[in-house]
């Protein structure tokens, strides 16, 4: 099942993801992660240190790049780890006049969103495709360009209900990009979560 709610009329397309909750399982293993990280990088810049200190000849800078690198990514992953405590959540409306997208940014712990809005007639080449990748693959989403700028929504948005978003964004006058795909797609999505749910 899809956590997107979507609504459609002849007149307008909402769709959003209502401001989901604390995922402490999230946050507790990403902070079990950090942690573990973090320990390693001083394991490992503790003789670096000590031998910089004593003798500048064994300075060796890829270590010390590498070690910054981990300390990085422990820090991005603790973040994340955080921000996984707080409301995050995305929506779409749109009729014949403006299309809005709103979010809770990653950067507000207090669940406030913040909107845009674009006239309907500026909207170019709206899409399903991916919005976010990470080393796990891709997520998918809406892409559109406004004043040849892309803008990506709705993070995670798979496709059975993309193609019914698109399809009322058509409707409604919107520039949209159909995937001849699609249909192939949507069938191996929805057979996925049959297996998912066990119904075969």
């Amino acid at each position: 099942m899809s956590p997107f709610t979507i609504k459609i009329s002849d007149n307008s397309v909402e769709v959003w993801s209502p401001a989901t909750k604390p995922r402490l399982r999230a946050t507790l293993w990403t902070i079990l992660l950090s942690w573990g990280l973090a320990a390693y990088v001083l394991v490992m810049i503790s003789p670096l240190l000590g031998s910089l200190l004593s003798d500048t000849r064994d300075f060796d800078l890829w270590n010390w790049l590498l070690a910054l690198a981990l300390l990085y990514v422990g820090v991005v992953l603790l973040w994340q780890g955080f921000r996984a405590l707080f409301p995050a959540g995305e929506s779409l409306t749109c009729d014949k006049d403006t299309l809005t997208i709103s979010r809770i940014p990653g950067y507000v712990l207090d669940g406030r969103w913040t909107s845009k809005s674009f006239p309907s007639k500026e909207i170019k080449q709206l899409a399903w495709g991916v919005v976010h990748w990470s080393r796990y693959g891709g997520t998918t989403g809406l892409i559109f360009y406004v004043d040849g700028k892309k803008k990506k929504i709705l993070n995670g948005l798979e496709a059975p209900e993309a193609e019914q978003v698109l399809q009322g964004l058509t409707t409604l006058g919107i520039d949209t990009v159909h995937d001849p795909a699609m249909p192939m797609i949507i069938e191996m999505a929805m057979s996925r979560r049959k297996s998912r749910f066990g119904l075969f």
